[in-house]
């Protein structure tokens, strides 16, 4: 999570990204409803160490299949 919202979003928004045209609006907009989920994203108990409990989230694996669509929708475009 720090890698893709810190090193590689920086801070910024999607729509920061597509008015100085990293991405599209299509790029965004197919990715923009796991990036919000995983930005809400709070792992169980608050322990980001528990790789298990995490992987066994329903909350967590909801996210995942998100991030499946988003990769599906990607590819499309």
């Amino acid at each position: 999570m720090c890698c893709y919202f810190d090193d590689l979003l920086c801070g910024m928004s999607y729509n920061q990204f597509v008015e100085n045209g990293y991405v599209s609006k299509q790029e965004k907009d197919a990715v923009i409803e796991w990036h919000t989920a995983l930005d809400s994203y709070n792992s169980p108990g608050n322990d980001d160490y528990d790789d298990a409990a995490i992987l066994n989230d329903p909350e967590w694996i909801r996210i995942a299949a998100l991030g499946a669509v988003a990769w599906e929708k990607l590819q499309l475009l």
